[in-house]
């Protein structure tokens, strides 16, 4: 889950009600999903997590309790967790999707893996570099994670005749990759 927004939740039970956009989203993926959560179980995950299909009509009245699957052309992106029930200020409530492709020239493992990894953001996992305790002190003096903006590749050539202030301060190059 977001650890940094406080109304993610996680679907109940460990149980996902899954739409399609399309009778041949749903062919097309529907195998695919299954074989990724054998990968899941595999690795571990509990059998009562699952992905359970869910009927037409709580598909187009359900909106916030489903996860619809996309067929894209070359998009793997899915929302972390459940939609919340109140949206962060400021933020619209949207419904949760999941966006999968079968690109040309990729083997069914890669698809599947990557299949898997949005299974993953749909339960509520996030990438861990995402976890922003990994980038705010947990006391005033330590970091979980250090981060120095010159170890960048390209540190000298974005900042070359910048100032100080232009690198380092409230609005520098570096202020979005410190907080």
């Amino acid at each position: 889950m977001s650890p940094w927004a406080n109304f993610n939740r996680l679907w109940p039970n460990g149980v996902i009600s899954i739409c399609y956009e399309s009778p041949a989203a749903e062919q097309k993926y529907k195998p695919l999903l299954r074989a990724a959560m054998r990968l899941w179980y595999a690795a571990g995950l509990p059998e009562t997590f699952k992905l359970h299909p869910t009927s037409a009509v709580i598909c187009q009245n359900a909106i916030f309790d489903v996860l619809t699957v996309h067929d894209t052309p070359n998009l793997f992106v899915t929302n972390v967790g459940m939609p919340p029930m109140v949206p962060n200020p400021g933020v619209r409530l949207e419904p949760a999707h999941m966006y999968l492709s079968t690109p040309a020239g990729w083997n069914e493992d890669i698809i599947l893996a990557n299949i898997a990894h949005e299974i993953g953001h749909a339960f509520g996992l996030i990438h861990e570099h995402q976890d922003p305790a990994l980038w705010r002190p947990t006391d005033h003096a330590s970091w979980i994670f250090k981060f120095d903006c010159r170890n960048l590749i390209d540190f000298e050539d974005k900042t070359r005749g910048k100032t100080e202030e232009e690198i380092w301060g409230p609005d520098g190059l570096m202020h979005a990759l410190r907080v």
